[in-house]
């Protein structure tokens, strides 16, 4: 039997009962979180599916450019996609999601400014490999803090929606594009790409809650996390409660833990089909 100062320790863990996200109905903080992920893919969506594509014609009138001398362009936003998406998983870990996500998002917003004002394709190139950094860290961390804060009951129906928010993006920029490019060059939508996240950035700050598990392996910030989870289950009496990872850290390379027997040739299968599926995205509407 416990006494009234003893303290109660609760599991942040998808498959426990305890876990307040799971107990408790959706909530607008909740809905919030999704949005501001959302947005955060529709910016992606914009740049990574548009903005080269269309800018493209543009610049070699403007540059005198060949095809061919546009093609690194390409494949260094693809690359710097692909390093960003490695790099920004491990520090979001130790710094956190948030200030990981808002890092990445001015990281591409500063460089997609400083694109619409290059002098050369070189040039462009470098910037937008740097822009991709950025594109990369944001997308997997807004991913994984929306799936965080979905109740598991919901994960799969609240998830993917947030995950159209690329496809959403490239459509309101396909949209865009003709209107801003004739009215304003080949510049408008690289300024685009880089105005609307620098306001998004005061909406993260005001408003995207930090990943409450980071908070709870960081135990000195037990109060920020029993905050968080307060405004998820206002009735939840959390104030004597610590709170507890229930999972396990993996004691080997992540990806080593991917390829172990069992769920090696699952996660082979996966790779493929998404680096097909980017393929044709990608190659397609460059």
């Amino acid at each position: 039997m416990q006494g009234a100062g003893d303290t109660h320790d609760l599991a942040i863990h998808s498959a426990r009962r305890a876990d307040p996200v799971d107990e408790a109905p959706l909530s607008r903080f909740q809905i919030a979180t999704f949005l501001l992920c959302f947005a955060i893919l529709v910016l992606d969506g914009y740049d990574t599916v548009v903005v080269v594509g269309y800018i493209a014609p543009a610049l070699k009138a403007h540059f005198g450019a060949a095809p061919a001398q546009l093609a690194p362009m390409f494949g260094a936003g693809l690359f710097g996609l692909t390093v960003g998406s490695f790099v920004f998983g491990p520090v979001a870990d130790r710094f956190g999601r948030k200030s990981t996500l808002i890092a990445s998002i001015t990281l591409f917003a500063l460089f997609s400014l400083l694109s619409a004002w290059t002098n050369s394709v070189g040039m462009l190139v470098v910037l937008r490999f740097v822009t991709k950094l950025g594109l990369g860290g944001a997308m997997p961390n807004a991913y994984t803090l929306a799936a965080e804060y979905c109740p598991e009951r919901l994960r799969s129906t609240l998830v993917a929606p947030i995950g159209c928010g690329i496809a959403a993006g490239g459509a309101l920029g396909g949209l865009a594009a003709p209107h801003l490019i004739g009215a304003f060059g080949w510049q408008s939508m690289l300024v685009a790409g880089g105005v609307l996240p620098l306001v998004l950035i005061v909406l993260l700050a005001r408003w995207l809650p930090e990943s409450v598990r980071h908070l709870v392996a960081h135990g000195a910030r037990q109060d920020e996390a029993r905050a968080i989870l307060a405004r998820i289950a206002p009735g939840a009496d959390l104030s004597r409660v610590r709170l507890t990872l229930a999972e396990t850290s993996a004691r080997s390379f992540p990806i080593g833990q991917l390829l172990r027997p069992g769920i090696g040739g699952g996660t082979l299968l996966l790779w493929v089909t998404a680096f097909m599926a980017l393929l044709v995205i990608y190659f397609l509407g460059n």
